[in-house]
């Protein structure tokens, strides 16, 4: 029985995660491990700056983005892809861009945690390319710049994850979906340690298991460029009838 207690998770669990990441996917995912190890007490700290683990006495980060050089110990978990956004009321009253070069003609809402700031970044046939970008309004949380464009104040460029069910929903539509740039790696890091504990190692790799496959966040997206496609179809038909 001693042997058992000591192989399964159990004691305090301290995780930090970016602020929507964490909202969004990662309570989920930690009432569904709790679920499985009721011992293990978790406290959650998000903060859309990445925290130092080892100063911060942290067990567990997950970072979004090309992680910097560090001692942290990091595992793979999924990848998000960074789309641009808007509602529909704001393409009414503004029209859509079709190329990133027309983002110059239009309210651009800036994440200010974004990297490079001021700059969305694409992908065309030479490679990735920037495009400087410029608004009425810039928030340091993805969040608030998600409830701007829903409230049609501007574009957006955000992480999946962040606007998933607002794409499900009709309260955005992707826009330059043709640019859009390389997937942003998500990994989980933990610092070195000689002997990994139980709770951490079988949290991440429940991490890992979960998030392994198709993101839910992605899901939301093919439909919507499917939505796109069947539009764009049917406006060729119309165009042909009225032709005919």
């Amino acid at each position: 029985m001693v042997s058992q207690r000591n192989t399964e998770p159990r004691g305090t669990l301290k995780v930090t995660a970016p602020t929507s990441f964490g909202t969004f996917h990662l309570v989920p995912a930690i009432t569904d491990f709790k679920a499985l190890w009721p011992e293990v007490k978790v406290q959650l700290a998000l903060n859309d700056r990445p925290l130092d683990l080892v100063e911060e006495g942290l067990d567990v980060g997950v970072r979004v983005g090309k992680l910097a050089d560090s001692s942290l110990i990091a595992r793979p978990l999924a990848s998000v892809r960074p789309v641009v956004c808007g509602a529909p009321a704001y393409f009414d009253d503004h029209g859509v861009p079709n190329v990133p070069g027309d983002l110059a003609k239009h309210n651009c809402l800036l994440y200010t945690q974004w990297i490079p700031r001021g700059e969305w970044l694409f992908r065309g046939p030479k490679g990735e390319f920037s495009v400087p970008v410029s608004g009425n309004f810039e928030a340091s949380a993805g969040d608030a710049v998600r409830i701007a464009a829903i409230q049609g104040c501007g574009l957006a460029q955000l992480a999946a994850y962040v606007v998933g069910e607002d794409l499900q929903a009709g309260r955005l539509r992707t826009v330059l979906t043709d640019y859009e740039p390389d997937p942003i790696p998500i990994h989980a890091v933990y610092p070195h340690r000689r002997l990994l504990s139980t709770t951490v190692r079988s949290f991440v790799e429940f991490l890992q298991a979960r998030f392994r496959h198709t993101p839910c966040w992605d899901k939301p997206l093919a439909e919507d460029v499917e939505s796109d496609q069947q539009g764009s179809e049917d406006d060729i038909v119309s165009r042909s009838e009225v032709a005919a």
